[in-house]
């Protein structure tokens, strides 16, 4: 990350587009816009290489956090999040096996990540602390997956956050950012959280957050192994 070069753009919208580059810096210009046309209201980085198309990737902030989509140069940063991480994800996510522990896997899902995001079906931010400074690790991420447009207008709800890092407010401070660029920029009608009924934690970040349960789906999703049951929180956004 030190090698690469960074450029600030301040535009007449209040807007900073930050040009992320690893090989030149770009002097491109324009406003950056979601699918209704209007502004976005985050920072945007274009990482450029010379055997790879042009990227938009956002990254927004917080008081206290800066929330970014990533590309495959940072596989190190997210593999460095996963394996201290390990023992204490376990329980919560799918099964891991050993090839998910390594730069190129996450290289490539990173990739896909993006791919998936300029299709408009996925939003994922990394969390890094501002106060970490520039070579800070990631802390977790958040996920708004299964974006489904037509006469649906959703999306899931995932997340998660670094060990030590839990119970600070951190992952509800991310959350309220994602919902506000969930319902305001994507313009999306609901967001669904599917949670396991014994993640007490989790339950307690959306009920702050306003979702209400709809129910429980029966062993939903294949959790560390086993079929989960999850209950249904949601999140509608009344101004679409």
């Amino acid at each position: 990350m030190t090698q690469n070069k960074i450029v600030y753009q301040e535009l007449e919208t209040r807007i900073i587009c930050v040009f992320f580059i690893s090989n030149r810096i770009s002097n491109e210009q324009g406003e950056c816009k979601n699918e209704d046309g209007q502004p976005f209201r985050g920072i945007l980085f274009s990482g450029k290489d010379k055997d790879k198309e042009d990227r938009i990737m956002r990254v927004y902030e917080t008081d206290r956090l800066r929330l970014r989509e990533l590309d495959d140069t940072f596989a190190e940063t997210v593999l460095r999040y996963y394996e201290k991480n390990r023992d204490f994800l376990q329980k919560w996510e799918a099964d891991r096996q050993e090839h998910f522990f390594t730069l190129e896997y996450q290289a490539n899902r990173l990739r896909q990540d993006l791919e998936l995001a300029k299709a408009g079906n996925l939003l994922k931010l990394w969390l890094f602390r501002k106060d970490a400074g520039d070579e800070a690790p990631a802390i977790g991420c958040i996920s708004f997956s299964h974006i489904i447009r037509g006469i649906f207008q959703s999306c899931i709800l995932g997340y998660k956050l670094d060990q030590e890092e839990i119970k600070k407010g951190y992952i509800t401070e991310a959350l309220k950012k994602g919902i506000g660029i969930i319902f305001n920029e994507y313009r999306l009608h609901r967001i669904e959280a599917p949670i396991m009924p014994k993640n007490k934690a989790s339950i307690r970040v959306v009920k702050k957050l306003g979702f209400e349960c709809e129910g429980i789906a029966k062993k939903m999703l294949k959790v560390n192994g086993k079929w989960e049951d999850h209950i249904r929180w949601v999140l509608l956004n009344d101004q679409v």
